[in-house]
């Protein structure tokens, strides 16, 4: 029997057992264009707080 899993929306999702996640990760590794990022590549993708800077500032009036 496949375990389900169900979100906040009421939607139910197959959970997949071990064996088939690392069928799943082993497919997904050899992908030679679809590699995991290091930490240096997530470290640059984390998101800063506040406004991002304006490339031009306007005088005020």
């Amino acid at each position: 029997m496949q375990k389900m899993m169900k979100t906040r929306a009421g939607r139910e999702n197959i959970v997949p057992t071990c064996e088939e996640n690392e069928a799943i990760n082993a497919a997904a590794l050899s992908d030679p264009d679809a590699q995991p990022l290091g930490d240096a590549e997530l470290a640059r993708l984390r998101p800063t707080r506040g406004r991002p800077a304006a490339a031009i500032t306007l005088p005020k009036l």
